[in-house]
């Protein structure tokens, strides 16, 4: 626990569902943190965000503690909750349906209590499925910021990894260090990469540049004696950002450039990172453009064949996949993440973290790295003409899919 977080107790607001609290007890102390309690119906807590921001300011919350997540009960999604209240979050939420209230009440005594330390059973035997000749390179990417991932999904991904001798990046939130010790020194000890997440998942951009290089200083204070050369601010920074990152010493960071589905096509936007000069500092942009998040299997391969289609193009070969523990390692999707590989290793890639790929090469006269880009094509589109077979082949199943999130737009298409 970090000396600053020692002295001072965070302020945390449980969102709980009402129907959890059969489970949590309300009245249980914690040495650790100010608890307070805001027990609502998930159903209607969209309706409660204006509610919800008076408290957070009135209560000087630090993030908010969700009691379940968008993979578990009626599939809630908290995405649009987060983005509105502008708050650090993570949740006690089970990650596997049948066993759902089981793992929230244990992830609810680790949140409490707190220097838990988890069990990993260490795997040595592999499988040795890797290209003959090698044509390209890929990183997958783990974003680690709820109790119920770390608990639950990175062992089995761990496992998966292990068999396939993939080396990827996690980029951790500093709450997930608090609460398990000992993590980071096993995600390191495997030989993977880990990255800056924020303290608790927090929005820099509210924040001026000032504040927000405060922010990184303090976050990557529990990372010393570790290599970190990554970060993970999706949605949660601004130009200030960019600034911060340089002046901590952070050497890329990682944006979304999705290859996803419109109708009838799949978005086509460069899988090249880009060098951009801060402060006469080289910073990294590093695109992310295959995302498993709310798809099925089949939607995730029309992405990764529409990404590949995109990598023939030109000498860079190499792409980065996001995932998250609370869902790729949860029960339904951890078969998916062996899928993704053996596709990925059948197509000849093999894999690396990022640090090894923007490493490999000066990122002055890396010739992997194009040297302007226009952020604003990541912007959302509506339509998007079929451009390839792989569009065509992929249209009915990615309509479908649309017409399912439209009509109810809080469903996890599985």
């Amino acid at each position: 626990m970090p000396h600053s977080v020692i002295m001072k107790k965070l302020n945390v607001l449980i969102i709980a569902d009402k129907q959890d609290m059969e489970s949590l007890d309300i009245n249980k102390q914690s040495d650790r943190w100010n608890v307070y309690w805001e027990i609502l119906h998930y159903d209607e807590i969209y309706n409660k965000i204006e509610s919800l921001k008076k408290t957070i300011v009135f209560r000087k919350i630090h993030f908010v503690v969700f009691s379940r997540n968008d993979q578990v009960g009626k599939l809630t999604s908290i995405g649009p909750v987060i983005s509105a209240l502008k708050v650090g979050y993570t949740t006690i939420s089970g990650i596997d349906q049948q066993k759902r209230v089981e793992q929230m009440c244990q992830c609810f005594l680790d949140f409490m209590e707190g220097d838990t330390v988890l069990p990993f059973d260490d795997e040595t035997q592999k499988k040795s499925p890797l290209p003959y000749k090698p044509k390209g390179t890929f990183s997958l990417v783990f974003d680690t910021e709820q109790l119920g991932g770390v608990r639950y999904g990175i062992p089995r991904i761990f496992k998966v990894l292990n068999i396939y001798g993939i080396k990827a990046t996690f980029f951790i939130t500093n709450l997930m260090q608090w609460i398990y010790p000992g993590i980071v020194d096993k995600i390191v000890s495997k030989g993977h990469e880990i990255g800056i997440h924020g303290r608790y998942h927090e929005y820099l951009s509210t924040s001026d540049e000032r504040k927000q290089c405060q922010i990184i200083e303090e976050t990557l204070d529990d990372f010393k004696g570790y290599s970190v050369f990554g970060a993970n601010f999706i949605g949660r920074m601004d130009e200030a950002t960019l600034a911060s990152l340089t002046q901590n010493g952070i050497k890329y960071f990682v944006y979304p450039l999705i290859h996803d589905y419109a109708t009838l096509g799949f978005r086509k936007y460069s899988t090249l990172n880009t060098v951009i000069s801060v402060n006469r500092h080289n910073l990294i942009m590093v695109p992310i453009s295959v995302e498993t998040y709310g798809l099925p299997w089949i939607m995730i391969r029309g992405m990764l064949e529409s990404v590949l289609k995109e990598l023939k193009k030109n000498e860079y070969k190499h792409l980065t996949i996001l995932l998250h523990p609370f869902r790729d390692g949860n029960i339904s999707h951890i078969g998916v993440l062996e899928k993704i590989i053996k596709f990925l290793y059948n197509n000849d890639l093999i894999s690396l973290p990022i640090a090894d790929k923007i490493s490999a090469h000066n990122a002055q006269h890396n010739a992997d790295c194009a040297t302007d880009i226009n952020v604003a094509r990541a912007k959302r589109k509506l339509f998007q003409f079929p451009m390839s077979l792989t569009d065509i082949k992929y249209a009915p199943v990615g309509i479908g899919i649309k017409m399912i999130q439209r009509v109810r737009p809080n469903t996890t298409v599985f």
